[in-house]
């Protein structure tokens, strides 16, 4: 992974928070507060589309947007996460130049939005889709840490975006190109999740930098949309589960849609690595298909287990 560009800042980009809560009394306050408190706040914009709690959530963002003016609040039906996080692209401010996604119990360090911007202040203009993501510290309920997340030593690819996701939606900082990228092309039927979207995309057709710092206290408990296993007997757990019951095929589709936007933008290798994966057909095209692309995911021993699924048909 390449260090952060030193090149100096051409102006001060503004970073919109896209957030999006359903039923987030019991934490959204602290998390709130941990926006307001981040060193780059005045460079800050909070969009939040609820998606129709029937809590106090509402009361709440209301409260916040009352006193603070760069608070923005979309008071939606519930249509889910993807869509959700789908609206709140839409409804971004046109002349803001870097995006951020939000989970509505996390707390953000003070630190947090400034160290994004060391990577990506001078993305904010450039013309190709550019995506920063960075490690979290996994915490119980009561914000006590547990581990820091999974320390990706393999360097963000197209190859390992098309199978999996390394950067999750809290960790993210996207430049305006990248957004305008992914929500033109962005189908809530198809893609897996909002923030696989965008590294797809951005491994696709621009940059991914990963920080190997992190900045999220990810809190662990019973409602998270996303889990994270934190222990090894429930690593490996998760692990057989997902060899065994996985719907691998969800890959493939949302590379599909991938290639309908993009097929044209990409480079020669990427179109023929991309064709040969959304387009597998029998058990010797998937063997050459290995041997002139394999797949990445995140360890040797996990991305030769995945290629043996590959082989049977389990990503067709």
């Amino acid at each position: 992974m390449p260090d952060a560009p030193n090149e100096e800042r051409s102006s001060t980009p503004t970073v919109e928070i896209l957030l999006s809560t359903w039923n987030g009394e019991k934490y959204l306050s602290p998390l709130l507060d941990s926006l307001l408190a981040q060193t780059a706040a005045n460079q800050l914009r909070i969009l939040v589309r609820d998606d129709g709690s029937t809590d106090s959530t509402l009361a709440i963002l209301r409260k916040y947007a009352s006193a603070h003016d760069n608070i923005r609040i979309i008071e939606g039906t519930n249509v889910g996460v993807i869509r959700s996080f789908g609206e709140l692209m839409e409804a971004m401010n046109p002349d803001s130049t870097l995006a951020m996604f939000c989970d509505q119990d996390d707390v953000w360090l003070p630190n947090k939005v400034s160290a994004a911007l060391t990577y990506m202040s001078r993305a904010a203009s450039e013309p190709e889709p550019i995506l920063y993501c960075s490690r979290s510290m996994v915490t119980d309920e009561q914000l006590n840490p547990i581990r820091p997340t999974i320390d990706h030593h393999r360097a963000p690819s197209f190859q390992n975006s098309m199978i999996q996701n390394i950067a999750p939606g809290h960790t993210m900082m996207a430049n305006r190109a990248l957004v305008l990228a992914a929500r033109k092309s962005y189908d809530p039927e198809a893609v897996i999740m909002h923030d696989h979207w965008w590294y797809l995309v951005a491994a696709s057709l621009g940059r991914v930098y990963f920080d190997h710092s992190w900045y999220t206290l990810y809190r662990s408990h019973n409602n998270n949309v996303i889990g994270y296993s934190v222990g090894l007997t429930q690593r490996l757990r998760g692990q057989i589960e997902m060899f065994l019951s996985h719907d691998f095929h969800i890959y493939a589709t949302q590379c599909r849609v991938l290639e309908k936007f993009f097929s044209t933008q990409l480079s020669p290798q990427r179109h023929e690595c991309l064709a040969g994966f959304t387009n597998q057909g029998n058990l010797f095209s998937r063997m050459r298909y290995l041997s002139r692309f394999g797949l990445q995911h995140g360890t040797k021993v996990t991305s030769w287990a995945l290629s043996i699924l590959f082989l049977v048909g389990r990503y067709t």
